[in-house]
């Protein structure tokens, strides 16, 4: 999917990630339990049965495998245009983030960008809860930033008052990763849908790729997290191959405490699970060693922002492949749209981005998980560093 270019004009259409989302969905995040749903295949009639649904499967599989080859090889680095200026020293960024190593890891580079350039960063930490987002948005704005870099944990909905402000005040807002597209106040997303989509996209390619389409699998989400389109991709290529695969919904407040025994009652009650995917590494913390404890094996795990921790996992086989983002890359994007939308240069606010699956080929390769071009890319076009 290609991302868009902001001409920092009024779109004529903006659209959500979630149509509608009710404020009383997300309160229940604070559960602990699990529920386990199935994701068929696109079901057929008998007349639309057989050959030409096997062929077609067949080709889906085979195109998995080819993806899987080509995106596991080092890919492109990134490209960033040059700023007509070096932007100004002195602004003060407020930066929005939540306690998961994944937010951590786009918060501190998000710092760092804003540091190369002479500006001044303050990070706010809020949990994964609706009344912990809104008041510390609260917090955020009692600072007075000048800009705004923000984890969109719920929709916008949930925060509209603090967003009016936003945008009456007219300081320029960022987001990485969000629910929302951009619009209104928010002028970029980053790590949004269309780079979580294409990253389940790959998750399903590698499970086709290797077990095809009759492969078992589990996807472990938490449905309360802004993480739709990860599940939304991996559903697109397993039905295009006419699998299935089952969803278990955990609570991401669970993550390293209730998730991986979770995981392992619902392995033991469905042993013959192939694979487990999470939306996200946070959501295996704990897993590997989980089900190693319980002495399950032979079941291979799939998630994507890898960590060290996960690319030791798939060198010495506790985990099986992880699909690499731009994670410390949004943070110097987010940074540099805010220096683009001051200078009233055009940029690409909806971006795709860059991946690479990382496997047992890969994963002891230096930087394998790293997006190239970060931050040389970026700190040339501010025209910093020589």
């Amino acid at each position: 999917m290609r991302g868009r270019t902001r001409a920092l004009v009024p779109l004529a259409v903006l659209f959500a990630l979630v149509a509608a989302v009710a404020l009383s969905a997300c309160g229940s995040s604070e559960s602990s339990s699990s529920e386990t749903t199935t994701t068929s295949g696109s079901e057929t009639t008998a007349s639309e049965s057989g050959g030409g649904a096997a062929s077609s499967g067949a080709a889906a599989v085979e195109a998995a495998k080819a993806e899987v080859e080509k995106m596991a090889k080092p890919q492109p680095a990134i490209k960033v245009a040059p700023l007509p200026k070096k932007p100004a020293a002195g602004k003060f960024v407020a930066v929005l983030t939540c306690g998961f190593p994944s937010c951590q890891e786009t918060t501190k580079a998000a710092e760092e960008a804003a540091a190369a350039l002479g500006w001044k960063t303050k990070s706010y930490v809020a949990e994964v809860t609706p009344e912990s987002y809104a008041s510390t948005w609260e917090s955020m704005l009692q600072s007075e930033p000048e800009a705004i870099v923000y984890t969109g944990l719920f929709p916008n909905t949930n925060i509209k008052k603090q967003l009016a402000e936003v945008e009456a005040k007219k300081i320029p807002a960022v987001a990485i990763a969000a629910w929302d597209a951009p619009g209104g106040a928010l002028k970029a997303v980053f790590n949004g849908a269309p780079q979580l989509k294409v990253s389940g996209e790959l998750l399903g390619d590698a499970v086709l790729a290797e077990g095809g389409a009759e492969a078992k699998s589990v996807f472990v989400w938490d449905p309360q997290t802004l993480m739709g389109p990860v599940e939304e991709g991996y559903a697109k290529q397993i039905e295009a191959a006419g699998g299935s695969f089952e969803v278990l919904k955990v609570s991401a407040l669970q993550i390293g405490k209730a998730i991986p025994s979770q995981v392992v009652s619902y392995l033991q009650a469905h042993p013959e699970t192939e694979y487990a995917i999470f939306a996200i590494s946070d959501f295996a913390t704990g897993v590997p060693q989980a089900l190693a404890a319980a002495g399950i094996k032979g079941v291979k795990i799939g998630a994507r922002v890898p960590h060290p921790t996960n690319l030791k996992e798939i060198q010495t086989g506790g985990e099986w492949t992880q699909i690499a983002e731009e994670t410390a890359a949004s943070g110097y994007r987010a940074i540099d749209a805010i220096a683009r939308i001051e200078q009233g240069v055009s940029f690409e606010d909806y971006p795709a981005g860059w991946h690479r699956i990382v496997n047992s080929s890969n994963a002891s390769e230096k930087g394998v998980a790293d997006t190239p071009g970060v931050p040389a890319a970026f700190l040339k076009a501010w025209h910093v560093g020589g």
